[in-house]
């Protein structure tokens, strides 16, 4: 009940940002819905602007206009929901795709991600998603790739990012 009227409190001031943390985490279903129709309501109407921190992309898909998904403290991709999640550039974007269950699809293999996050107290010199990702080659684990800006207003931390050679 904290959380909801947490929520409620936040909204009522019609702020101009709201930065939402896992708002919806441990609330039924059925709640957790009317939360998200509510906020996505008052986001459209009083033109805010909603920072919406979740692990859950089922909600992302509903609720956001662009994602940022980080890896190890950094942001290995950004761009408009729709394009991120159908089409992922960068490998652990790909990834976390393939860990999420498809309703209907009882069969579909869900896939882990092999291996360990990274170590904040130890930081590795290349791309921290480099000892886990099956694109990794030499430079990947020497050096940081940047964050490369794309024409079509995406952007991907990767020297191999998906769909190039």
């Amino acid at each position: 009940m904290r959380q909801r009227v947490s929520i409620a409190m936040a909204l009522a001031h019609r702020p101009d940002i709201i930065i939402a943390d896992e708002p919806t985490t441990a609330l039924d279903v059925t709640v957790q819905a009317q939360v998200l129709k509510q906020m996505n309501a008052l986001r459209k109407s009083h033109n805010t602007a909603l920072l919406f921190i979740t692990h859950d992309f089922a909600v992302v898909s509903q609720i956001c206009d662009r994602v940022i998904v980080m890896y190890g403290g950094r942001i290995v991709e950004s761009g408009e929901t729709r394009d991120v999640i159908e089409k992922p550039l960068h490998p652990y974007t790909r990834m976390l795709m393939q860990c999420i269950p498809v309703l209907g699809e009882p069969e579909r293999k869900l896939n882990a991600i092999p291996g360990q996050p990274p170590r904040i107290d130890k930081p590795l010199a290349g791309c921290a998603f480099a000892p886990r990702c099956p694109r990794a080659a030499g430079r990947c684990h020497d050096e940081q790739p940047r964050l490369a800006e794309r024409p079509d207003l995406r952007s991907v931390r990767c020297f191999y990012p998906l769909g190039e050679a």
